[in-house]
């Protein structure tokens, strides 16, 4: 068994504090990542885990057992970095073995480790290259390799696709995601892109100034952000944000004041809301409509073209509202529309959020149907 548990967790540096009482739990055989702007900490907490970052406070448990002053070997975890950290004088086969030899391994269980590793990764054919022969994803095939030998009970992966471009990036979200699923090892992952998270994780910790903001499913926190800066992040194009007023709170929700004047109820619950106070409206910008079914929805608002990016599949549409706010309505197929040209937009009330003045979610009075 290899479940984690993050008890407390706070670490500083000086006058510092980069974790603040960070505490969840990770489950056997779950893939999960910390997500979140750089400086959120989540490098720092993935190096806690590994004992290479000692906390200030707090204890680490994996498998049942405190090993918050274990070193880094006896915890039983493998940690593949950014950089591949290869030794370019020793062959792919060297490279993966190397620490099995030096733990004096028996020569017959490395050459099968070997074997199995090689052979799951799809390197068979480059044992006996140097890294400078390799690609970059082959190199970081090489150093998951590496760790994979070891049969870790937990792998901890920080940012390895960062150094890889973007076709070889989805390409390697996917032999990860198959390489769990194959091993069934606990994985814990950091990075900065929120697409990553989005795409290979079981569950997602949003990070922000060293504290936990939520922690759930990808589509959990897509659909049922808890506060704005969650709502902000997860998701591309992100959350479009307009600054609304209150006209009036009922048990059918609360009525807002769009840009230009229209009024919508977002069916929220807004118990300590009152007419004329300020809230912040959010929407996805698949969820705004263009077109012909801008009529259809419950408000409209005119918005002027700034950028429109004919993606084929799909169109983005950049603009701003009569108040110069910013907003990015996303639609399948091509949109006739061009550069300095009012188009009118059309918002359904219950895809929309509603958040107060502390960045909080409002309630939804019910579930939310979201356009399939």
């Amino acid at each position: 068994m290899a479940e984690i548990r993050i008890d407390q967790i706070s670490k500083a540096y000086g006058a510092h504090t980069v974790l603040h009482d960070i505490t969840f739990d990770v489950e056997d055989g779950e893939f999960i990542v910390f997500v979140g702007p750089s400086g959120c900490g989540k490098t720092t907490l993935l190096r806690t885990i590994a004992g290479l970052e000692k906390s200030n406070l707090g204890r680490i448990v994996i498998g049942g057992k405190d090993v918050t002053h274990w070193p880094p070997a006896r915890r039983g975890v493998a940690m593949v970095f950014q950089s591949y950290a290869l030794y370019p004088h020793m062959t792919v086969a060297q490279n993966i073995t190397y620490g099995l030899k030096v733990n004096k391994v028996d020569p017959a269980e490395i050459e099968a480790r070997l074997k199995a590793a090689a052979t799951m990764l799809q390197i068979t054919q480059l044992l006996d290259r140097k890294p400078k022969e390799l690609s970059g994803g082959q190199r970081q095939r090489v150093a998951i390799g590496r760790s994979i030998v070891r049969q870790p009970g937990v792998f901890l992966f920080d940012e390895p696709l960062s150094n890889l471009d973007a076709e070889l990036r989805v390409q390697m979200r996917a032999e990860l995601v198959a390489l769990h699923r194959r091993l069934g090892s606990t994985m814990v992952y950091v990075t900065h892109d929120q697409i990553e998270a989005m795409t290979m994780a079981n569950r997602i910790v949003v990070l922000r100034d060293g504290r936990i903001e939520q922690i759930g499913a990808p589509l959990d926190l897509y659909h049922n952000p808890q506060n704005r800066f969650v709502a902000g992040f997860i998701g591309s194009p992100k959350m479009n944000f307009l600054s609304v007023t209150i006209q009036a709170v009922s048990d059918a929700g609360v009525m807002v004041e769009l840009p230009g004047g229209p009024k919508i109820t977002v069916p929220v619950a807004g118990p300590d809301l009152v007419p004329g106070g300020k809230v912040e409206l959010g929407i996805r910008p698949e969820h705004l409509l263009l077109g012909p079914g801008a009529g259809a929805a419950d408000a409209q608002i005119s918005v002027t073209a700034t950028l429109v990016e004919r993606l084929g599949g799909e169109t983005l549409l950049h603009g701003t509202t009569r108040h110069g706010e910013a907003l990015v309505v996303r639609k399948s197929g091509e949109l006739a529309a061009h550069h300095d040209e009012t188009v009118p937009v059309g918002v359904v009330a219950g895809l929309c959020y509603l958040f107060d003045a502390d960045g909080r979610s409002l309630d939804p009075l019910r579930p939310r149907e979201f356009p399939q």
